[in-house]
């Protein structure tokens, strides 16, 4: 999902529509109003409809049921969009790097030179991580994060002393957060076709998808999903029949 609005919306498709008017039949169905955009190029799919006739998940569900059908009734993945992650590898580098770093210190004592170069290589790891947060902070809502000024902050302390802590506090300070958000709300719809008197009639089950992509997701399944569940529940969209 690209652009939402209470009676337009904008998605990008996975793969290219095979047959646009059969796909557009599928979705406007019994409505007396929708119009719809296909950009091959960019596989995206822009509807305008009325919300005296029908709601926005509607549509949306309607959307993912034509695209199911005309992959096989294959199940069809909803993603929030959301490029950006803030939980990036280098970042994960940098968090992998202090460890090994803390590691060497309680088992190598003897060795400072060796702990000061291991503790360097830490922070440069992890300046870079933050550089790149605050990049695609910018980059994606014009502004970055206040909790970058602290990290500057901790960059000049660990100048004067470098102390791994130092380089741990940067780290939780810029990124800690992120670890408990799921970054995109995801959903996964499963189309089922049923033989009537009037042709086919599909009905889709719209549950909540757990696939695990990026740390923070698997932060948020393991102790976050278990106090969550309570509030989660399926979907079933039912459209008209089709000949």
């Amino acid at each position: 999902m690209v652009h939402i609005l209470p009676n337009r919306v904008r998605l990008k498709l996975s793969a290219p529509v095979k047959d646009t008017k059969t796909f557009y039949s599928n979705i406007k169905n019994s409505l007396k109003f929708l119009e719809m955009r296909y950009n091959s190029r960019l596989k995206t799919v822009t509807l305008n409809f009325s919300t005296n006739e029908i709601f926005l998940q509607e549509i949306i569900y309607r959307v993912a049921i034509s695209f199911s059908i005309e992959n096989g009734l294959l199940p069809v993945k909803l993603v929030e969009e959301n490029v950006y992650k803030s939980i990036s590898p280098l970042s994960m580098y940098a968090l992998a790097s202090i460890m090994v770093s803390y590691l060497n210190g309680v088992t190598n004592k003897n060795d400072t030179n060796l702990q000061s170069s291991m503790n360097v290589f830490s922070m440069g790891l992890t300046v870079g991580s933050v550089f790149e947060h605050a990049y695609g902070e910018v980059k994606k809502r014009g502004m970055f994060d206040i909790e970058i000024l602290p990290a500057l902050y901790l960059l000049k302390s660990f100048f004067t002393e470098q102390k791994l802590s130092t380089v741990l506090i940067m780290w939780l300070t810029t990124f800690g957060r992120h670890l408990t958000v799921s970054h995109k709300m995801t959903k996964l719809v499963k189309v089922f076709r049923v033989k009537t008197e009037k042709g086919y009639q599909y009905t889709a089950t719209i549950v909540d998808d757990n696939t695990i992509e990026n740390f923070s997701d698997f932060i948020h399944q393991i102790f976050f999903k278990k106090h969550s569940d309570y509030c989660q529940f399926n979907e079933k969209y039912v459209t008209l029949s089709k000949n």
